[in-house]
């Protein structure tokens, strides 16, 4: 069986992702619920840190990266709220997020 040269490409950039999953995993403090690694189609993929009903921790994560984390409606007239926050990590896309219940927020 031959691997061609984009099988290959997708494979290392699969491997990237999921060493940068580890590296940031372990320097958080806190541990998401899920990792997930996807493709984001043409040889790279992206890391989503899913922290259920935890907007505190996208906010952690936002502060070790020193960027922002916003927080908007789920969707018009939806009492829920999506938290979410972005870094660039060895060039993989890698977010953190949450949805909240107003009864259910953890600040």
């Amino acid at each position: 069986m031959s691997t061609n040269t984009t099988d290959c490409l997708t494979r290392d950039a699969m491997m990237r992702a999921f060493s940068v999953a580890e590296h940031v995993v372990a320097g958080l403090p806190f541990t998401p619920r899920q990792v997930t690694i996807a493709d984001r189609y043409g040889d790279a993929f992206e890391i989503r840190l899913y922290c259920h009903n935890k907007p505190d921790d996208v906010r952690a994560f936002a502060a070790h990266f020193g960027v922002e984390a916003t927080a908007n409606p789920l969707r018009d007239g939806s009492p829920d709220t999506y938290t979410e926050a972005a870094h660039t990590v060895n060039d993989v896309a890698v977010s953190a997020w949450s949805i909240t219940r107003p009864d259910s927020a953890s600040s």
